[in-house]
């Protein structure tokens, strides 16, 4: 964290580490710092971002809804409307989220993410298998967070070993647990890299999981 003079106000602004933090039992008490943030720069798309982010892993979909309107009301950017797919699925506000995927998002990899997480909160295997065939050319180790909640355990295994043994996997590695919501993605067993950092940095694992996905049991 560092802070700077805005107008006369001391701001202090998260960093990208203080985010991955959300899913290590940090999220409540980001929030208010970032909401401190976006008093100074209410225009910055990442800050709307990272609260929403931050009241879905503390629990408050509902309030990372009402961000995530707030910050596209303020300035658009495609993320925000991503972060609003997936508050609305936090909250179980499953027809909702269809009519705004299906309404507002436009390009193949964030229909592809959000259509299959709605899939895998609806328990809606079918529909979920429909979607991962459709998709099946395109999809690669980036989209580890949506094979995880799809409930596929050995091939979530798979792609974080594959991560794990690349520079700098395990910041990949841990961008998939925040982009999850789903607590661990995959087996500490299958990336001893990541592992190894988790246990120096002291944090615990598994996280725990904000959003339901009953089509995955570990």
């Amino acid at each position: 964290m560092f802070g700077e003079l805005v107008g006369g106000t001391h701001c202090e602004r998260p960093s990208w580490l203080d985010v991955y933090g959300f899913a290590f039992q940090l999220a409540k008490d980001s929030i208010p710092l970032l909401q401190r943030a976006l008093e100074c720069d209410p225009m910055n798309w990442a800050y709307w971002s990272n609260l929403n982010t931050a009241h879905v892993w503390a629990g408050d979909a509902e309030a990372a809804i009402e961000v995530a309107r707030n910050g596209l009301n303020t300035g658009f950017h495609v993320r925000l409307k991503q972060a609003l797919g997936i508050a609305l699925i936090a909250a179980s506000r499953f027809d909702d989220a269809e009519r705004f995927i299906n309404n507002e998002i436009r390009d193949d990899e964030r229909l592809f993410s959000l259509r299959s997480k709605l899939a895998s909160a609806r328990s809606n295997a079918e529909e979920l298998q429909r979607i991962l065939e459709a998709y099946a050319p395109e999809i690669t180790d980036k989209d580890l967070d949506v094979i995880a909640v799809s409930g596929d355990r050995e091939w979530a295994n798979e792609m974080a070993h594959r991560i794990d043994a690349q520079p700098y996997g395990y910041l990949r590695l841990m961008t998939a647990v925040m982009s999850c919501f789903c607590g661990a993605p995959f087996d500490l067993e299958s990336t001893p890299d990541f592992a190894r950092r988790l246990e120096e940095a002291e944090l615990p694992w598994p996280p725990t999981s904000p959003i339901d996905w009953p089509l995955k049991d570990w």
